[in-house]
């Protein structure tokens, strides 16, 4: 029966050998991030809302053709704000809105082709990013990892000849 590490045994009557290993590996972003938005003032709740969800209706329709990206909406925002009159006047209330889009894929050149044809109906840029993909970030980690016990076994292996 042998005993296990811990239970009194003399550590002397065996060896004991720690090993650790680094891996790093360098990782280019395979995915694109565009985020536009569509901003309107009005002086109507009803028209400024209506205005909005028209055309994110639209930017929706135009997005959607393409399948190998990954669409979203989001930040819908209706405020109200005092807009400053000319001297000696009073402001007044004017309501502005917001709305965006989120377009993700591992196409650059889909997604910059589609954020022009958003922009032509009115959208603005807001954001543009690439990162790594969850994906990519997986397969790496395994990479890694069995880079890793594959340099430990062959440093054991060296130690026990």
């Amino acid at each position: 029966m042998s005993k296990a590490y811990g239970d009194g045994s003399n550590k002397e009557d065996g060896t004991y050998l720690n090993l650790s290993v680094i891996e790093v590996k360098q990782v280019e972003p395979d995915l694109l991030i565009a985020s536009l938005r569509y901003e309107i003032e009005s002086e109507s709740t009803k028209t400024l809302q209506n205005k909005i969800n028209q055309t994110m209706k639209k930017a929706l329709m135009i997005a959607e053709k393409k399948e190998e990206l990954t669409i979203s909406t989001e930040q819908y925002s209706v405020y109200k704000y005092s807009k400053p009159g000319k001297e000696g006047e009073n402001g007044k209330e004017i309501w502005k809105g917001s709305q965006a889009i989120v377009i993700k894929g591992k196409s650059a050149e889909d997604i910059l082709v589609l954020s022009g044809q958003l922009q032509e109906i009115g959208l603005v840029m807001s954001d543009l990013h690439d990162e790594v993909s969850l994906e990519k970030l997986e397969e790496v980690r395994t990479s890694i990892m069995e880079n890793a016990i594959n340099k430990l076994l062959s440093r054991a292996k060296k130690q026990l000849i």
